[in-house]
């Protein structure tokens, strides 16, 4: 290391270091105000760790053109980079869903070079997955978004999962009925919240029940609500946010944006939900809660609901319940929301109405409700029809 003074006063520092990855003597410098031992000193840790940093980045340099020289990126490689930019564009139970959904493919191309795949082989490797058309074709779409980020950052030139051809799934006749259950009728949900009082069901989650069935909200959406969300003078509420502890214990769960922009909405509510809400307000008041902004908490531990504890006291009252003909596994929180879409539709509301009450940005949903219901309802006429005798 050597010195010079300037002509302001201080001094600068240099030294020299030779990179190998370049092949030649380089040099860095630093400007201090004194030449004091103990500046000198620290002149001397600066530039090293200046040399070190700068010897660090010439090798990252060097790795990255060989890399893009030789196209030597792994799957996994591709597959690293793309991920940190989509965990910046999702929820975090939704990046969590697409890191479940590709761990398999990941397992079994991970160490491959990225343009080195064939469609032979991935063609091979969704015909021996043993799922549903459905979830084969999801994880199709996100393998296509990988190898897309590889085209776009030049590491390969064609995707190979464009060609892939996956076989659609014959419905059969149960899996149609069994599409056909996932609601309740309006005389179904009186059965079954009279068969959960009568066998001694907890209030609290026997009245979210209720509210979710005659207000249509996700899960995520009621467990999010506050009571600044609602207008007891215009009987509205304002779905704003959704509840997401997936990833966290449920004390530390996080708001978060509904699922998407047509989620933010507002819903009017009718005098039972009045009613089940001011239940709540009155018993919360009675609660020392951890965060009194919240509607739907446990009397437990004062925190809001899991899903998991909702989802199993639901099944709980659906069995040996002898009143509604529907198999246990559909009793979900969502089979709630699709029974208070069905009841739209038996009420006469036009599609586009229902769309926009419950948040949805596809019909599709909306559409498959929509059918089954009004064939059950044709079914109805003829059945009203055959009783009249002239």
């Amino acid at each position: 290391m050597f010195f010079k003074r300037l002509e302001n006063g201080k001094y600068r520092y240099y030294e020299k270091y030779y990179d190998e990855v370049l092949g030649k003597w380089l040099q860095v410098s630093i400007t201090m105000a004194s030449k004091s031992r103990r500046i000198q000193a620290e002149a001397k840790y600066q530039l090293n760790q200046k040399i070190e940093s700068r010897l660090v980045q010439s090798q990252k340099t060097k790795e990255i053109a060989l890399k893009e020289k030789n196209n030597q990126y792994t799957v996994s490689e591709v597959y690293l980079e793309w991920q940190e930019i989509r965990k910046q564009e999702l929820k975090d139970t939704s990046f969590g869903a697409s890191l479940s959904l590709l761990r398999n493919f990941i397992n079994k191309f991970g160490n491959q070079m990225i343009d080195e795949v064939t469609t032979a082989q991935l063609q091979k490797h969704f015909m021996s997955r043993k799922t549903a058309f459905s979830s084969k074709n999801i994880e199709k779409t996100a393998i296509k978004f990988i190898f897309e980020y590889g085209i776009r950052m030049g590491y390969l030139k064609e995707n190979p999962i464009l060609k892939v051809i996956l076989p659609r799934q014959k419905k059969t006749i149960a899996q149609i009925e069994k599409a056909q259950q996932k609601f309740l009728t309006k005389e179904e949900m009186i059965c079954y919240l009279d068969f959960a009082r009568k066998n001694n069901a907890n209030e609290d989650l026997l009245l979210m029940t209720e509210f979710i069935y005659l207000t249509g909200l996700r899960i995520g959406e009621v467990l999010a609500l506050m009571w600044e969300n609602i207008d007891f003078n215009n009987n509205v509420l304002h779905v704003k946010y959704t509840l997401d502890y997936v990833f966290a214990s449920r004390a530390d769960f996080k708001l978060t944006t509904p699922k998407t922009i047509y989620s933010i909405r507002q819903v009017m509510f009718t005098t039972r939900v009045k009613e089940i809400l001011l239940y709540y307000k009155n018993r919360n008041k009675k609660m020392t809660l951890i965060d009194e902004r919240f509607i739907f908490v446990s009397s437990d531990d004062c925190l809001p609901f899991s899903r998991e504890q909702f989802a199993y006291f639901l099944r709980k009252f659906a069995k040996n319940n002898l009143l509604i003909d529907k198999p246990v596994e559909i009793f979900t929180p969502h089979m709630l929301r699709h029974s208070h879409i069905s009841l739209l539709v038996e009420l006469g509301l036009p599609i586009k109405s229902i769309m926009e009450r419950v948040g949805h940005s596809d019909e599709k949903i909306t559409i498959q409700i929509y059918t089954h219901v009004t064939e059950k309802m044709k079914n109805d006429v003829i059945d009203s029809l055959e009783n009249i005798i002239i």
